[in-house]
């Protein structure tokens, strides 16, 4: 009975592990936002990849340098498009 009994144990302990593993691997996919480079940005935006580079240099575009490139999140194209909107014509 003791045999079966660790067995048992062990069977919980291995779901509770998988199933920890499930809720951290969930969290980290919700969290992660995604990075764009200069190339799909100025695809994007539908400008060259010089003109981005323009608006970063000028601050009307942020980024995050990763490694010796640049990305941009969703909300880094939003705050830049909500900023430079035009009031009127």
């Amino acid at each position: 009975m003791a045999k079966h009994q660790s067995y048992a144990n062990r069977s919980i302990a291995l779901m509770e592990r998988d199933n920890r593993a499930a809720k951290v691997e969930s969290t980290l996919k919700k969290a992660l936002t995604p990075l764009y480079t200069v190339s799909e940005v100025a695809e994007y935006l539908q400008v060259s990849p010089s003109t981005v580079y323009r608006m970063i240099q000028d601050g009307r575009l942020s980024g995050v340098r990763v490694g010796h490139g640049i990305r941009f999140t969703p909300d880094n194209l939003a705050q830049m498009i909500e900023e430079n909107a035009l009031e009127s014509w």
